[in-house]
């Protein structure tokens, strides 16, 4: 029998995130209810050896989150680096019990490994190389193990006040002041582009984002002249 526990479910308000948890789940029961969702819903799931979550964003949690999503796509751009954004897409295996739809996605390192591929198999293909999770009302710290059995190698999580930096290493996230997608980019400037949006507004913050990677990968190129004069 499923049982259902922190039901906090409202979907009338846009202001908090709302989840209600179910145990005792199947990966039988977890997929027919995957089948079950509508089209276009706004939940999100995941799951994790027999525990289910189901949230609802709040208007909060979307913003900081399409918002996380344009500074890297913006950042890879600067970059020159191919990037493949897929958004809340689900992952999951069978083989190790889990599955999640992370608030954003990306493949940079391994993008070409999944160009033009419809369909990602995990058994066989490489895990997406960053993804994202908003904390507004919900801590999303339970969610570690899913996305370690999953093989994530890099996780992003803003808790409403500050972005952290998680690596996996062992199968177990250590807090990193820098990204591995964006190794010049510590975590400290990345929460103040998400301070700046919400004063001068999304497309600013995005376009001193900008600005400053040119300038810290200028930075970079003359120190590495500076180095090779040497």
């Amino acid at each position: 029998m499923i049982k259902i526990s922190d039901a906090t479910w409202n979907t009338s308000t846009a202001e908090q995130d709302h989840t209600i948890v179910l145990h005792d789940v199947t990966w039988q029961a977890f997929q027919s209810i995957l089948k079950a969702l509508p089209e276009g819903r706004s939940v999100r799931l995941a799951y994790y050896r027999g525990t289910l979550i189901l949230m609802s964003p709040s208007k909060k949690h979307e913003w900081v989150n399409r918002l996380l999503e344009r500074l890297i796509v913006a950042l890879c751009e600067e970059l020159n680096v191919a990037v493949e954004s897929l958004g809340s897409t689900l992952w999951e295996g069978e083989f190790v019990a889990s599955g999640i739809e992370p608030d954003s996605c990306f493949y940079i390192q391994n993008e070409l490994s999944i160009r033009g591929k419809e369909k990602i198999d995990l058994s066989v293909d490489p895990p997406p190389d960053l993804m994202i999770e908003v904390d507004i009302t919900n801590s999303s710290k339970g969610k570690l193990p899913i996305y370690a059995a999953l093989g994530i190698p890099e996780l992003w999580i803003y808790d409403g006040n500050q972005l952290s930096i998680y690596h996996l290493q062992q199968n177990l996230y250590v807090e990193s002041q820098t990204s591995l997608a964006f190794e010049c980019v510590p975590a400290l400037q990345l929460t103040s582009f998400i301070q700046l949006a919400q004063s001068e507004g999304m497309s600013s913050a995005v376009a001193n984002a900008r600005i400053w990677f040119r300038q810290q990968i200028g930075v970079g190129l003359r120190l590495a002249e500076d180095a090779e004069a040497d």
